[in-house]
């Protein structure tokens, strides 16, 4: 797995906080590194954003833990932006 942490600016400004993983056709967990609930960040896979509870949940909710309904193929592309 490649992990890739990145603090960004907004264009108002303020600064975000994304990680990036490859997908490995088998991990369904990664770790985030601030403790959040599913529906306080976003997830996309190869560019395409994940519905929260149904691709990925917080497991337990709030925490760094996020877990994959089904691991990202091998290559993967995997954004997680913390809102």
């Amino acid at each position: 797995i490649e992990v890739t942490t990145t603090s960004g600016v907004t264009s108002a400004g303020g600064t975000f906080v994304y990680r990036q993983y490859t997908g490995d056709g088998s991990t369904t967990a990664y770790s985030v590194s601030t403790s959040c609930d599913a529906n306080t960040i976003i997830v996309t896979q190869n560019g395409v954003v994940q519905a929260p509870g149904t691709a990925y949940n917080m497991s337990p909710s709030p925490s760094t833990n996020l877990i994959f309904t089904e691991a990202p193929a091998i290559a993967d592309k995997i954004d997680i932006r913390f809102l």
